[in-house]
Parts: C-alpha cells; sequence; structure tokens
C-alpha cells in the first residue's frame, strides 16, 4: 500500500512537473506573481487592519483615562483614605453618568478596590460585593491602561471594555480601578470601514504592481518565444543540412568503396595481363633464343647474347610488376588467414622473416577492408626489404572501438630515407588515398635516429552497417 502511495505520489510530481513545463513564461509568471501579490496584500492588508484596531484602542483608552482623572477621580479620593464611597459622592458620579454625552458612550462603570470589592457600580446590586480580580484589573493596578473589544456570543452590542487605574491626590498611589464599558458599535464600523479602504487600497496598488511587471514580462515573453521560433528554425534548417551532409558523406564513401573495388579489380587484371601476355612473349622469345645457337664468335652470337640480355631484364621488370600488382588469393580466407596469408607470401618471396609483435583482428570486416589491409601490409613489408637492407621488419595488427590498427616498422634505426625511397613501385600516396577513401588515415612517421613506422587505421563496423 505505501509503495502504491509513492507512486501515486510520483505521477502526480510528474504530471505537475509536465503541466507547469508546458506553460508559457507569461503564464507562470501569472501564476506565481499573482500568488505572490495575493499574499503579499493579505499580510499587509492584516497587518494595516490590525494596527488600524491596535491604534483606536489606544486612543479611546488614552480617553477614557483622562475621563476618570478629570472627572470621576476627584469623587473617589474617599477611597484613598481607606473610607467607604461617601452617598454624596456616589450621587455625583450617577449625575455624571447620566449626561447625555456621557450615557450616548458609556453603557457601565465598575469601580473596584485592590481586594476585589465593589466600591461603585452603576448596577446598584453589585456594590459592596467582592469578586476575584481578572488579570487585566490586575495590570491596571500595576498603573497600566487596558483596553479590549467584548462581542457577546448572543450578538448583542459590541463593548470596548476599558481598566483605567484611580490615583490619589495626595500621593502616587493607586486606590482603586475604574472598569468602563464603552459603546463600540460606531467603533465597529469606524474600523470596518478602516480594514475595507486599506484593503481596498493595498489591492488595488498590488494590481497595479502585478499589471506593470505583467507588462514587462510580457514583451520579454514576445521576445523570447520570437527567438525561440528563430531558433527552431534554425535549428532544423541545420538538421536539413546536416542530415544532407550525411547523406553527401555516405555516397562520397560509397563511391569511394567502388573505386576502390573497380582499382582492385584492375589492378588484377592488368597484373593477369602482364603475366598472360607480354611476359610469356619474352619467354617465348627467350625460349626460341636459346634453342637458336649460331657459330661461336660470330656477330649473331654477340647480338643473341645483347638480345637475351634485354629480354631476360624484361621479364624480370614485368614479373616484379606483376608482383606488386597482383594480390595473393585472399577472397575465401578469413582476416586472420589473409593476414597470416600475406606474411607468409612476404616470407617466401624475399626470404625476410617478419617479426610480429602483435596479432589482434576481429572476427569478419568487409572484404574491402581486408584487402586494402593486406595491400598495406604488403606496401609496408615490401618497403622495408627495399631499404631496410635485409633486416627484419616488425609487425603489429590489432583493432579498438570499431576499427583495425595496423602499424609496420623497419627493422634498424639511424639511416635517414628519403620520401622517395619510402613510397616504392606502388605509390603510398595511391595507397593512402584508398584507404582515406574508405573512412582510415594512413601516417608515415620517419624522423632521423629513429624507426621509420607506416601506420593505417581502417575502420569497420560503420561499413558494416552501411
Amino acid at each position: 500500500m505505501a509503495v502504491r502511495k509513492e507512486n501515486h505520489g510520483d505521477r502526480l510530481q510528474a504530471r505537475i512537473i509536465a503541466f507547469w513545463g508546458g506553460l508559457s513564461l507569461t503564464r507562470q509568471f501569472i501564476l506565481i506573481g499573482f500568488a505572490v501579490v495575493f499574499l503579499g496584500m493579505t499580510v499587509i492588508g492584516h497587518w494595516i487592519a490590525t494596527r488600524i484596531a491596535a491604534e483606536v484602542q489606544h486612543g479611546d483608552s488614552v480617553a477614557t483615562a483622562l475621563f476618570v482623572d478629570s472627572f470621576m477621580a476627584p469623587h473617589l479620593q474617599a477611597l484613598a483614605r481607606g473610607e467607604p464611597l461617601p452617598e454624596t459622592n456616589a450621587a455625583a458620579l450617577d449625575r455624571l453618568l447620566q449626561r447625555d454625552a456621557v450615557r450616548s458612550r458609556i453603557v457601565a462603570v465598575t469601580i473596584r478596590l485592590p481586594d476585589g470589592t465593589v466600591a461603585y457600580s452603576t448596577r446598584k446590586d453589585l456594590i459592596g460585593r467582592t469578586f476575584e480580580l481578572d488579570e487585566p484589573t490586575r495590570e491596571a493596578f500595576r498603573g497600566d491602561v487596558i483596553a479590549g473589544f467584548e462581542v457577546p456570543q448572543d450578538g448583542g452590542l459590541p463593548l470596548l471594555e476599558t481598566h483605567s487605574p484611580v490615583w490619589s491626590e495626595s500621593e502616587p498611589r493607586i486606590v482603586a480601578v475604574a472598569e468602563i464599558y464603552e459603546n463600540a458599535g460606531m467603533l465597529f464600523d469606524d474600523l470596518a470601514r478602516a480594514r475595507t479602504d486599506a484593503w481596498l487600497i493595498t489591492g488595488i496598488v498590488a494590481l497595479l504592481m502585478a499589471m506593470a511587471l505583467y507588462g514587462v514580462v510580457a514583451r520579454g515573453s514576445r521576445t523570447i518565444a520570437a527567438q525561440r521560433a528563430a531558433l527552431a528554425g534554425q535549428v532544423e534548417a541545420l538538421s536539413e543540412a546536416l542530415w544532407t551532409n550525411e547523406e553527401l558523406r555516405e555516397r562520397i564513401e560509397q563511391s569511394a568503396r567502388r573505386a576502390a573495388d573497380c582499382n582492385e579489380r584492375f589492378l588484377r587484371r592488368l597484373a593477369d595481363g602482364l603475366r598472360d601476355g607480354p611476359a610469356q612473349l619474352v619467354g617465348l622469345a627467350l625460349l626460341r633464343l636459346d634453342g637458336w645457337k649460331p657459330p661461336s664468335g660470330s656477330l649473331e652470337a654477340t647480338d643473341r647474347s645483347a638480345v637475351r640480355s634485354a629480354l631476360a631484364a624484361v621479364l624480370e621488370d614485368v614479373r616484379g610488376i606483376c608482383g606488386d600488382l597482383h594480390m595473393p588469393e585472399i577472397d575465401g580466407l578469413s582476416l586472420r588467414e589473409a593476414v597470416a596469408f600475406t606474411i607468409l607470401d612476404h616470407e617466401h618471396r624475399t626470404g625476410a622473416p617478419v617479426n610480429v609483435q602483435a596479432m589482434d583482428l576481429p572476427a569478419a570486416v568487409p572484404p574491402l577492408v581486408k584487402v586494402c589491409l593486406c595491400r598495406f601490409l604488403k606496401e609496408g613489408l615490401n618497403g622495408t626489404v627495399r631499404i631496410g637492407a635485409g633486416t627484419s621488419p616488425r609487425l603489429s595488427v590489432r583493432h579498438e572501438a570499431g576499427v583495425v590498427i595496423a602499424e609496420v616498422a623497419d627493422g634498424e634505426t639511424g639511416r635517414d630515407r628519403s620520401p622517395e625511397r619510402i613510397t616504392g613501385r606502388l605509390s603510398l600516396t595511391g595507397l593512402s588515398d584508398r584507404i582515406e577513401g574508405l573512412g582510415g588515415t594512413m601516417d608515415i612517421i620517419h624522423r632521423p635516429g629513429e624507426v621509420r613506422r607506416l601506420a593505417a587505421r581502417l575502420p569497420y563496423r560503420r561499413m558494416d552497417r552501411a
């Protein structure tokens, strides 16, 4: 059950976040701004109304205290001497409270002694009786004037109850406390009007502030919306351009792969044509020359020897060209088998062993990658033989993150090799173009005094997806 409640709470929170995120900046400001303004208006209005009521109570209590000191205290000085209130003084208080100006405001008056005895009251049945002092009366005996509203629960007349101390005229001593109950109906009406005015003014000011801020935010929101729309259009245009560029790149790569495949087939046909055509004809001419034996020391014998030497050189050159152009038959081999076959073919042709330092290959790669890698290894190994003076080359092949990384290094250091000596018969520039056409890179690392290294990186996963 707890899990269900938690999931329900998470869904509700997610809905609220989604709803809030879907609102515009203007609507978010309206909700938050008006909530803050309403809260501020409520706090300020309540504080102003409370302060008005407190100030009204304070002013009325001060007026009541002046009334007690000025008009009632002279008739109560007998209490300072510990004597009962004389009848003449009580009658004078009755006449004072019966005046129209006083009677319209004051509803009841009670004079209480420090022990709680009622010395005088407009309710004659309370005179002489003793009651426990309440907290406002105790505070009045300490010299404070206490005032507070009293609203009857039966909906009767609201009263303002004031507890004012009565001081002795002969010494600074409180002899009694006057509890005066005033008609607070008009005062309540005045407070209600003051509260209404305070709320109304606060609301108008808050509304004007919210409208002014809304104008600023609405303008900014329109600007942001326009910029967002323009940005979305630019993003869409850039996305379309990116898609177009990606499509063009894919077409270029496909064209490069087709060109590499056509070039490979062309090289094979050229090698086969040279081997089956000029090489066989030159070989046949050599056989005919071997069968023709002119007299020794004659001019024909000299010409025969020169022609045979020239034909043998031509045949050697043609075979060398065929060896460079023609790849071993690796079509039905895996990548590991094709690399191993290329290494064995090189060792068989040159007699120079190859130091294989690493052989970590993927299980399967596209045929073009396999052929290009073997071309690279063959050219690199041939280059080490042509310029390495019989040293054993070092070879490393591995793969990582969908890329085959191959590196061929010379077996000796300290020799200065010029680019002309490095390139060999099948130009490394063409091989580099072939590798780059498949999306890879080739680097020739050659510094004086260091081992020359030929490195290539061939991606194969992207070609699989293509």
